[in-house]
């Protein structure tokens, strides 16, 4: 068994190899590659068009596909038809490529045909040693060009070869579309208003080739206010040629320039032009866009934005974020600044533009200017010989140049290195730079800079009275908004930069000038003693050694002695004010200032300040004054400040004597509680809950209607009342001083 089954299955596979030796003999297979040589883009309707050459051609493995006795069948499709039907007795040199019909041997005639079809017949025998091949033509003129009578579409000739070794099945020859074209915007320019302006070019293209005829016209329509003035040597063409081309008004009223062009050969690469528009801006109020339109004959209507009008104007603007600058240190760099022309020549020759700093802010150094593009240029090197500043430093001014000779292009600088010192009380936020000036002209504002408070302070107010001593108000917090705020060493600027002859270098700079931070009351307001300083938080160090009181007592001064690497804080404790009788009733407000936060000398600017008490009026037995008489002279001093009598106090019998009613006012008592009676001829002081009474000639003095008895009387003198100062002074509860020297008086 297992021996029959092997031979029947060696005779089943020397039949398989058997009928592989077979093949290709007899019938030939479908075996030919066919191809349109070339696909043209042709209309949609009308005669004489020419399509794409149809090659059929025998592949290396198939040799013999094309052979003697086969005939071939082209079927034209749906609205095609040729120009000239076949038959049998045309020639068919006009249809197929005979001499193509390869190798020798065989040849080929028309079989049958009508408008719609051809069919072939080919004769011979083919050697087997060549690959046959055979076109159909249908570009002879007037022969077998076609006529198109359909939509747009794909066009596809039909191959029927049945019992051939030739490949049946489409082959599209070429695609029939609207005749039409693109308009393609190539440069667009920005221009200003006036003559002969070119604003940009643009091409018009075919979308297929002979899609715009011999004789059309292409228009190309202006908006208003707008006069094209281009010219022929503005037109440049390829596969067309311009017949004419005028510029005028059309019949809307619109400038119109209008181009006729003829294709250069049927059948060949698609047609443009390439336009330069040139134009007159005849409305001196327009500006935006210049939008043409594109029509014409077999052209595709468009409607496109060739450049824009804008006024000659000028860009200013900041090259990256604002720089944080401290108030009240100098050296601050300020962000990079751009100035730049948008349109050629905006910039202004010889003229001058401005760089304006706000009030609190000052110019320390020149900027450096460096041209990014364009010929203009600044006068004099950017050295002070060449630039101008106002006696504030406020304000750089600079001249602009023109490149001689040259047509002006458009121009940026860039302005680097822009050094400002900054007062102590500038306000937080941003820091706006003006440019103005004739140069630019107008006035353009940028923010380059943000202002910080390198300390803040914060307090409770307390109340302290007004004439008094000693009196405790709250501590005062300073805080640095960051590590570093408060230097150890700092660069300040010399009082006198606001002279006329300036220098815009560093001569006005003190470099390396050892910082303090000083607290300064205000007038009538003193330590009276000096408090407690301390760093709670933060590295900062202070030279607590040096803290001390200036100013007889009306300032702080607190040295900085290693700058900070964290945000540091000081607490300043143990606060005591003394008031004299002239500080109003308000806010007692510590200014924070020094050389720690102040560069401008006498770094006497507050940069912040902070209210760590407010001030009232005590009850009339809390005032403590200090009054002081000179014998002999009719005016007097109430804690300093000096007064007038219209009478001089004197001494008899080793006894002073002053007048009442200075004496009262001295002791904090007004006009309305001293009281003369003329009959009994006595004096009655009151204050608080105090009654003092005296009369001329008595020895006695009434203290709350207590009698106590003095070794002087009062008297009469000059028509006033002179009292004896010591016992009057002594009932209200003052100390008297006496100094021999200088022959006064003082009542505390």
């Amino acid at each position: 068994m297992i021996k029959a089954r092997s031979k029947k299955i060696s005779m089943l596979l020397i039949l398989a190899m058997m009928m592989t030796l077979f093949v290709g003999v007899g019938t030939a297979s479908a075996a030919t590659d066919n191809v349109a040589l070339t696909i043209p883009e042709v209309g949609t309707s009308g005669s004489g068009v020419t399509l794409g050459t149809l090659k059929i051609t025998e592949s290396d493995a198939t040799v013999g596909s094309i052979d003697g006795g086969q005939q071939v069948t082209i079927n034209l499709p749906k609205g095609v038809s040729y120009d000239t039907a076949p038959t049998t007795g045309s020639a068919i040199g006009n249809y197929v490529d005979v001499a193509g019909l390869v190798p020798a041997g065989l040849t080929a005639a028309i079989v049958a045909g009508s408008s719609k079809s051809l069919t072939i017949g080919i004769t011979g025998a083919h050697p087997g040693t060549a690959n046959a091949s055979l076109s159909f033509l249908f570009n002879a003129a007037g022969v077998s060009t076609v006529t198109l009578d359909g939509p747009d579409e794909e066009i596809a000739v039909e191959i029927y070869a049945p019992n051939s070794g030739i490949t049946q099945g489409n082959v599209i020859v070429a695609r029939s579309t609207s005749a039409g074209t693109t308009t393609t915007v190539m440069e667009e320019k920005t221009v200003a208003v006036g003559t002969n302006k070119t604003v940009g070019t643009i091409r018009i293209a075919e979308t297929r080739s002979n899609g715009v005829k011999t004789g059309d016209s292409i228009k190309i329509v202006a908006p208003s206010d707008i006069t094209i003035v281009s010219a022929a040597a503005d037109i440049s063409a390829a596969n067309w040629t311009v017949a004419s081309e005028t510029v005028g008004q059309n019949g809307d009223g619109y400038s119109q320039w209008t181009i006729k062009v003829n294709p250069t050969a049927a059948g060949a690469t698609p047609g443009f032009l390439n336009l330069v528009l040139k134009v007159d801006v005849d409305d001196r109020d327009f500006n935006g866009p210049i939008d043409f339109t594109v029509k014409g004959d077999n052209v595709t209507t468009q409607k496109i934005t060739v450049g824009k009008v804008a006024d000659y104007n000028i860009e200013v603007e900041a090259k990256g974020d604002p720089k944080t600058v401290k108030a009240g240190f100098a050296g601050q760099g300020l962000q990079d600044l751009t100035i730049k022309e948008n349109l050629a020549g905006s910039f202004v020759n010889n003229r001058d533009f401005v760089l304006e700093l706000p009030s609190y802010a000052h110019w320390q150094t020149v900027p450096t200017i460096t041209v990014e593009k364009g010929n203009g240029a600044f006068a004099a090197d950017q050295t002070v010989a060449g630039t101008t500043l106002d006696n504030q430093r406020h304000k750089l001014t600079f001249t602009y140049t023109a490149l001689a000779g040259a047509a002006p292009t458009k121009t940026e600088f860039t302005f680097e290195d822009l050094k400002i010192f900054v007062d102590a009380d500038a306000p937080e936020g941003d820091l706006t730079v003006t440019a103005d000036g004739r140069a630019l002209g107008g006035d353009f504002e940028v923010v380059l800079g943000k202002v910080v408070k390198p300390v803040t302070a914060s307090a409770d107010a307390t109340d302290v009275k007004i004439g008094l001593a000693n009196q405790k108000a709250s501590d005062i917090t300073i805080t640095e908004a960051a590590a570093g705020m408060l230097k150890y060493e700092v660069t300040t600027v010399d009082d006198d930069y606001d002279k006329t002859a300036l220098t815009v270098a560093a001569g006005t700079l003190t470099n390396n000038v050892k910082s303090k931070l000083v607290l300064d009351l205000p007038d009538g307001v003193k330590f009276s003693n000096k408090p407690t300083v301390e760093v709670t938080e933060g590295d900062l160090k202070l030279k607590d050694y040096d803290v001390k009181l200036a100013n007889n007592g009306n300032q702080l001064e607190i040295p900085i002695s290693k700058t900070s690497s964290e945000a540091s804080t000081i607490v300043v404790s143990d606060i005591e004010y003394t008031l004299d009788r002239t500080v109003p009733e308000a806010e007692v407000y510590v200014q924070i200032t020094g050389t720690a936060v102040d560069c401008i000398e006498p770094n006497d600017e507050a940069v912040v300040k902070v209210a760590n008490a407010t001030t009232v009026t005590p009850a009339p037995g809390d005032y403590k004054n200090e009054v002081s008489f000179v014998i002999g002279a009719s005016s007097y001093t109430v804690n300093g400040v000096e007064q007038a009598m219209d009478v001089a106090p004197y001494i008899k019998n080793s006894r002073t004597y002053m007048p009442i009613r200075y004496v009262a006012y001295a002791l904090g008592i007004d006009d309305n509680n001293i009281l003369w009676d003329g009959v009994n001829r006595t004096v009655t002081l009151m204050k608080g809950d105090k009654v003092v009474q005296l009369q001329i000639g008595s020895n006695n003095i009434l203290i709350n209607g207590a009698a106590v008895t003095m070794d002087v009387a009062p008297e009469i003198t000059s028509d006033r009342t002179m009292l004896p100062a010591r016992w009057v002074a002594q009932a209200f509860g003052a100390s008297v001083g006496w100094d021999e020297a200088t022959q006064t008086v003082t009542i505390n």
